[in-house]
């Protein structure tokens, strides 16, 4: 699980350079996947949290 979060740490540290460049679409869509996989319950307590299905 720490791989997967750091995995999402630097994909949103890069995410606003991304779409402050050129592809904004493109940025967006790709951190709505990422935050889709992260949402997947693995976690309960984060699960929960979201309250996301």
């Amino acid at each position: 699980m720490g791989r997967d979060w750091s995995y999402l740490h630097i994909l949103l540290s890069c995410a606003p350079f991304v779409a402050s460049c050129a592809y904004p679409r493109e940025a967006v869509q790709c951190l709505l996947n990422v935050l889709q996989q992260a949402m997947v319950p693995q976690d309960e307590s984060f699960s929960g949290h979201l309250h996301i299905r």
